[in-house]
């Protein structure tokens, strides 16, 4: 359940046709993996990053699960917002907010619908850590708690700008 922002693209606009497809490696980013795998104990997170780092690539464990759950939320984000629009305009990254219509209102919506999802995740999480009396809601943590339209918002931002040239 890790993060990887690692940036691709093929530069054939016509894939299906084409007899040798290349991709190019067009952004460095990183890895951050859980610091726990399920049984409370981080050393499994710690090995991999090791190993992730000797490989060449940039790996940290996350302060905690529930950033590693913050930072799934904000890459999806991400996703929702500049995938599909960069596909349908035939754009970068860093064209979208010049050549997609309103691209503020647009990413609001996305990001807002994005967010009612979260919330709604969150209830369906607390009604069931209630059903299962396993961990009082008063202790519990939503992962989504303190994700926010504005924070997403902040988080799309950066990505566009650290990824102008990538489509």
């Amino acid at each position: 359940h890790g993060v990887i922002r690692e940036v691709a693209k093929n530069d054939d606009d016509d894939v299906a046709s084409a007899a040798t497809v290349r991709i190019w490696h067009t952004g460095v980013g990183h890895v951050q993996l859980p610091t726990s795998w399920g049984q409370g104990d981080d050393s499994g997170a710690i090995d991999w990053t090791r190993l992730w780092n000797q490989g060449g690539l940039h790996c940290r464990p996350a302060a905690s699960n529930h950033e590693m759950e913050q930072l799934q939320w904000l890459k999806l984000a991400a996703n929702c917002v500049i995938n599909p629009l960069t596909a349908l305009h035939r754009c970068t990254n860093g064209e979208l907010p010049r050549i997609v219509p309103n691209f503020d209102e647009v990413q609001r919506d996305i990001l807002t619908e994005l967010w009612a999802v979260a919330q709604k995740q969150q209830e369906i999480q607390q009604q069931e850590e209630e059903d299962s009396s396993s961990v009082s809601s008063s202790v519990a943590t939503a992962p989504n708690q303190g994700l926010t339209i504005e924070g997403m918002t902040s988080f799309v931002k950066k990505v566009i700008s650290d990824t102008q040239q990538n489509q």
